[in-house]
């Protein structure tokens, strides 16, 4: 009787045990170099893109903006820092907002930008000169400009989109026409 009782005992044990390892953790599936056109929707929960862009047009740039795009919960939560004077880190000013935004919002067309923009992906290889860089984990994706008129008119598109969802900053100051 006393081996059927330890039995039963160790065998309730094990089940409870199999029970609480059920969790598994859910592995994104976002691929930066292939998904970036359709992050908001292809992004896995919690699955961050940080981007750094060169305002200026000067290299190497005095002013950065940085963005921080986490998914959570369907939503797209964006963290925007504007750094000037970034080589004198010891005054530099930095302003941040967060903007939290639907997966399938249709008004912040930050994805089509990339996209319409994916050329850019291809003009230099130098690194350095890079204008917008996304970084997803170990996955880094880089868009250039061919000269300062050309770097302007993508700034431009770049601040016309931004100001959809930080419109009260005065980064992006006026939204301008851009005319070919």
């Amino acid at each position: 009787m006393k081996l059927v009782s330890s039995v039963l005992i160790l065998l309730i044990l094990s089940m409870s045990c199999n029970q609480n390892t059920s969790d598994k953790t859910v592995v994104s599936q976002f691929d930066l170099l292939k998904d970036y056109p359709d992050f908001q929707t292809k992004m896995g929960e919690k699955d961050t893109i940080n981007i750094w862009v060169a305002i200026p047009t000067c290299f190497p740039p005095i002013s950065v903006e940085k963005l921080n795009i986490t998914k959570k919960d369907k939503s797209i939560t964006v963290v925007t820092t504007y750094i000037d004077d970034i080589q004198n880190l010891e005054r530099f000013a930095e302003q941040s907002f967060v903007t939290t935004v639907s997966e399938n919002d249709t008004v912040w067309k930050f994805g089509k930008l990339l996209s319409d923009n994916s050329f850019r992906t291809k003009i230099n290889s130098n690194k350095k000169r890079a204008v917008i860089r996304l970084t997803y984990k170990s996955q880094k994706l880089y868009f250039f400009t061919k000269d300062i008129a050309d770097h302007n008119r993508f700034i431009l598109e770049y601040t016309n989109t931004m100001k959809k969802i930080n419109p009260k900053t005065r980064m992006y100051v006026e939204e301008i026409e851009i005319i070919d």
